[in-house]
């Protein structure tokens, strides 16, 4: 569904986009011949904040399908016992794990406490 509504959007701003640079275009050469071209510039200028509204937004990288299968099915490294440097990590921001914790799970607890990637 995100996948959709990104392309949405990016449809949605491409006229805006293109209108903008004919429009401004447009103003451009009247302004050469000597015509009045006011309305066609503050259009053109106008355009631009509408397309940057609908454009999509960058923001924080979801993991892909594949990854999220791949983590869930616990592969590779989320299963092994965390490390010591990891551990200490973790008590120092006060979480509280058992001994034989993995790495994925003491990575879960670590992310939950600080709200972010810590690596």
């Amino acid at each position: 569904m995100g996948e959709f509504i990104r392309l949405l959007r990016l449809a949605l701003a491409t006229p805006f986009l293109v209108g903008g640079l004919l429009l401004g275009a447009y103003g451009v050469y009247g302004l050469y011949k000597g015509e009045s071209v006011a309305p066609y510039l503050i259009l053109a200028f106008l355009c631009a904040p509408i397309a940057a509204l609908l454009l999509p937004k960058k923001g924080r990288k979801r993991a892909s399908p594949f990854a999220r299968e791949y983590r869930h099915k616990g592969g590779g490294w989320r299963n092994d016992p965390a490390t010591e440097r990891q551990k200490t990590f973790a008590r120092d921001l006060g979480i509280k794990f058992p001994a034989n914790i993995s790495k994925g799970e003491l990575s879960d607890r670590i992310t939950d406490k600080t709200g972010s990637f810590s690596g």
